[in-house]
């Protein structure tokens, strides 16, 4: 007897793991995998009774193969999680990897920034690109797990300046911009950040203004935000805030309602940064304001960490807060 799956896609010469599930109703059942067309290739399994996992590594003779089980021995065989891989050759040589890497970059650069040229005006071209406490620039640090992709690992210190050659030559009448965070409370980062835009401006980068995310809260220093802002500005480059939000409960109180004083110290807040950012950035400088968010429920804070906050300009029922007054009172000022 025998059970004839689907033709599948090979590659003659390749190798593949066919893996697959059994348990037998008696021991010593067995269960032949072939898998041909005009050309056979077998290999036996001996199942128990218990359910395990059964491996076979073989090298494709042709293209449209037929995965097929036969069952020369009598028995009741349960079969589950059938599946046929290619077996890589691991990863590329870095040399190799570096310029798939490199052609990948420009590839996507390209043909977003070409399919959006004259739509989209600016860009955020380098996002996040130093660490935080240290402010040297990210990489994996030796991380062998996880899902982080750090260009640098490959492309070394030039991945940004390798961006915005690719940006610049995409649409060169757009403006290209660099962000990052915790820029108005870590001050190692700050300086890290502007020194290494002088590099990549050195080396002919086209680098028009930095973004700074401000993802702050009520208990932000606001020395460090005059700090930051006027450092920026002192680069003469455009200033934009690009991801503010400004939360009530930074040290994620359980059960934390807003208080009357919460409120306050939030509107407060939002006020001081447009204030600090008309003081300190020259009228020239200062592209734009983005806050992160509509609605406090809607916010990252609550939906991606999870945290009881109400970090934004609207309640959750659409309605203006006090926020929303000191934010707009800071705009419409002189």
């Amino acid at each position: 007897m025998q059970a004839i799956g689907s033709g599948w896609t090979a590659v003659a010469g390749t190798q593949y793991k066919v893996s697959l599930d059994i348990k037998a109703s008696v021991s010593g059942g067995k269960v032949r995998l072939v898998n041909q067309n005009s050309q056979y290739q077998q290999f036996d399994v001996t199942p128990t009774t218990s359910w395990a996992s059964y491996s076979w590594t073989l090298t494709a003779v042709e293209s449209s193969p037929i995965l097929r089980l036969n069952f020369p021995a009598a028995g009741v065989y349960t079969i589950d999680n059938i599946k046929i891989n290619e077996i890589t050759a691991g990863p590329l040589p870095l040399a190799q990897a570096a310029t798939n890497i490199d052609t990948a970059m420009s590839r996507f650069i390209r043909m977003t920034m070409t399919r959006y040229a004259g739509k989209v005006k600016a860009w955020d071209v380098v996002n996040e690109p130093m660490s935080d406490g240290t402010g040297v620039l990210r990489n994996n640090s030796g991380a062998t797990t996880g899902d982080a992709f750090y260009w640098s690992q490959y492309l070394g210190r030039d991945y940004a300046l390798k961006a915005f050659n690719y940006a610049k030559a995409a649409d060169p009448s757009a403006l290209l911009f660099i962000n990052d965070y915790n820029i108005e409370s870590d001050t190692r980062k700050l300086d890290s950040l502007i020194a290494y835009i002088n590099e990549l401006k050195t080396k002919g980068a086209k680098i028009d203004g930095i973004g700074t995310q401000m993802h702050i809260s009520i208990a932000t220093p606001k020395a460090g935000i005059d700090n930051m802002f006027v450092k920026l500005a002192a680069t003469g480059l455009k200033i934009r805030v690009s991801e503010l939000d400004n939360r009530m409960n930074p040290n994620n109180q359980a059960g934390f309602t807003a208080s009357a004083q919460n409120l306050s110290e939030q509107s407060d807040m939002y006020q001081y940064v447009v204030e600090s950012f008309k003081r300190n950035v020259p009228a020239s400088q200062r592209y734009d304001i983005t806050v992160w968010g509509v609605a406090d429920n809607d916010s990252w804070i609550v939906t991606v960490l999870h945290r009881e906050d109400f970090p934004l300009l609207f309640n959750s029922s659409y309605g203006k807060k006090a926020a929303y007054v000191g934010f707009l009172k800071a705009l419409k000022a002189p």
